[in-house]
């Protein structure tokens, strides 16, 4: 079936959003800040005529669903103090609950409301249209019979199902073309909705489909954050680049990899992954795809996620005859990137100077620079090893002030009252283990920054893996498959390549 890329007079574009948690809990603000971004890119940067439903959290409900950070100074420095020395962990962020401000909903993000809406959009869908579907939620991992079949985490503890969604689509007309733009933990299941009964071994679906995914679907994404200063979330990039500034209203340019004067979903894509500072390993269709229809010679490119090393062939398959006339995972960087689409040469040479690696050097010193990292990072220890110092200060605090040992009334001691806060304050401060208590938690908050700052650097390794991986499986997919199978293929592509305004 083919699909016209084109959108005559009159097409219309049907978002349909699916953001919020699944309680008050697992409702960040964050959440919310992304879909007012969302609803403020459409009025902005969209042109010609459209449709959106929003669905978001508990709906209309008019009860505190939304869980913000208090970045206000504490009125009760003392019994903060005291929190932490009581609770193990240290002082958590401090958040309270309102009621969302996300305007013109639909209704909950329930499952039922999802699918109620798919098919009243569906109705309406006529050739030239087109279906976006974007999901700023939170998400579950696929069980082990399907590790695939991955979840929107809908609220009322409700779920959507990957295989589940992929069917609700089967009934848009092969000859609209879907768009899904997922930011959920494990939202790269989702991706599998481009095959038959979300199945890649039963071949591409009738409906022409793409997406753009957060995170791979054996990981958690990042993002959902009680606070919305920080803007290091996937979904803000990729909407950012197409509007030309981010959540936060920082301006972003140099998007357009191919200076046509316009930026495509790839490049909102391609932009995300070369620039967040996450643990996100994003994903588009036309990748899986190649995934399971193409082939490195001599290299194993469907590797576990989470177990995964670039340099990891030892379970490559075994060379078939024809493999010998199709490339490897070999020569320069650049020699790769040289040869790609504009977004993902991009890719290679940003992210390759963001690793300190030159693009003349061999592909192979990706591998090995990636495992000399690896190695050279220190351990760090979580909760073991050095003391704390939170046992004996704890103690010193209940020799000095016995009243404070009843875990279910303390906070009620004349101790805390208003306006003894600061004095007591000093008389904690001024016991003899809490300098080593205060230090300890300094340390621990280096520690945990310096975990943090590999974690990404080890993602954005895996980013330059993949699309290395991602170029030479398209070159080698016309030595491997069928011309019907390339030809769906380059219709993928064009459709990722498409933009925000028909």
């Amino acid at each position: 079936m083919v699909c016209s890329l084109a959108a005559p007079a009159l097409a219309t574009d049907y978002f349909l959003a699916i953001g919020g948690g699944y309680s008050p809990e697992g409702n960040q603000a964050s959440l919310e800040a992304n879909v007012l971004f969302f609803q403020q890119v459409l009025r902005t940067s969209h042109r010609g005529p459209s449709s959106t439903s929003v669905f978001f959290a508990d709906g209309y409900n008019a009860e505190a669903d939304l869980q913000v950070a208090d970045d206000q100074p504490s009125q009760s420095p003392a019994t903060d103090l005291l929190t932490s020395i009581f609770t193990f962990g240290g002082s958590r962020e401090k958040v309270y609950y309102r009621n969302h401000r996300v305007a013109n909903i639909a209704g909950p993000n329930s499952p039922d409301n999802i699918k109620a809406s798919l098919a009243r959009i569906t109705k309406n869908l006529t050739q030239g249209d087109r279906l976006f579907v974007y999901v700023t939620a939170h998400g579950s991992a696929g069980g082990d019979r399907n590790p695939y079949n991955t979840s929107i985490n809908c609220w009322d503890n409700k779920k959507v199902f990957a295989k589940q969604f992929a069917g609700w689509l089967d009934d848009v007309p092969a000859t609209v073309p879907t768009v899904l733009i997922m930011a959920q933990c494990y939202c790269g299941g989702f991706a599998h909705a481009i095959f038959n009964e979300h199945d890649p071994e039963q071949g591409l679906a009738e409906n022409i489909r793409v997406g753009f995914f957060a995170q791979q679907h054996d990981l958690a994404a990042a993002g959902c954050r009680p606070d919305i200063k920080n803007d290091e979330e996937y979904s803000s990039y990729f909407w950012g680049a197409l509007a030309g500034q981010s959540r936060t209203g920082r301006p972003i340019a140099g998007c357009d990899y191919d200076q046509d004067g316009m930026v495509s979903f790839a490049e909102a894509h391609s932009y995300a992954v070369i620039e967040s500072s996450t643990i996100d390993i994003p994903l588009r269709t036309s990748e899986e795809w190649l995934r399971w229809n193409s082939r490195i010679r001599d290299y194993d490119h469907r590797r576990d996620t989470r177990r995964r090393r670039p340099n990891d062939t030892a379970s490559a398959p075994a060379v078939e005859a024809d493999d010998q006339a199709i490339l490897g995972m070999t020569g320069s960087i650049s020699s790769i990137a040289d040869r790609c689409r504009p977004e993902i040469r991009a890719t290679i040479t940003g992210l390759s100077e963001q690793l300190g690696l030159k693009v003349e050097q061999e592909v192979t010193d990706v591998f090995a620079k990636f495992e000399d990292r690896r190695r050279a990072q220190p351990m760090v220890r979580r909760g073991r090893g050095r003391s704390s110092g939170r046992r004996i200060l704890r103690e010193q605090v209940l020799d000095e002030w016995p009243e404070l040992s009843d875990r279910e009334t303390w906070r009620d001691s004349p101790l805390l009252s208003a306006g003894n806060q600061e004095k007591f304050l000093g008389e904690l401060k001024a016991l003899p283990a809490y300098e080593a208590f205060e230090q300890s938690l300094l340390e621990r908050e280096k520690s945990r920054h310096e975990r943090e700052l590999a974690e990404v650097e080890r993602a954005k390794f895996q980013r330059l893996v993949n699309a290395l991986e991602y170029a030479i499986l398209a070159e080698n997919l016309e030595q491997i498959a069928s011309p019907e199978e390339v030809h769906r293929f380059q219709q993928m592509v064009a459709m990722e390549e498409a933009f925000l305004s028909p």
